[in-house]
């Protein structure tokens, strides 16, 4: 019901401003409620936000705002279950979406983040020379 109300406050903002950060606050309610299992739709809720946003403007600082949010609140899920091999795809495609994130979305202000969780999972897994591939950039920022 919050997400429905934050969407129909963007969609009634008299200003592209106000309208982004209605959206800003849809979208974060809607991944919160996904990553906490609170809301069983929310994935496709996010799916849904984030094609209606890459579709009206693929340059929308909201573009990867939506699409880090998705990638998390999905990696939470598929590592919600108990099968260790589940639990290992789920690394891998966590790894996968991170590197596909931060090469499209270099300057995004969700990047940084990206890169820490991305060389902090393959540092864990015990692959070095890539994180420290991916640790760099964030020596230079």
């Amino acid at each position: 019901a919050r997400s429905k109300i934050l969407g129909e406050l963007a969609e009634a903002a008299s200003t592209p401003d106000q309208r982004e950060q209605w959206l800003r606050q849809q979208i974060d309610s809607i991944a919160t409620a996904t990553h906490a299992n609170a809301f069983p739709n929310g994935l496709k809720e996010l799916q849904t936000v984030e094609t209606s946003i890459v579709r009206e403007s693929k340059d929308s600082p909201l573009a990867p705002f939506v699409r880090y949010r998705r990638i998390v609140a999905e990696y939470a899920q598929r590592l919600a279950a108990d099968d260790a091999k589940d639990q290992a795809a789920a690394q891998e495609w966590y790894t996968e979406q991170l590197e596909g994130f931060a090469r499209a979305y270099p300057k995004s202000e969700d990047t940084p983040e990206a890169l820490l969780q991305l060389a902090s999972n393959l540092e864990l897994h015990g692959k070095l020379k890539e994180a420290r591939k991916w640790y760099q950039p964030l020596d230079t920022n």
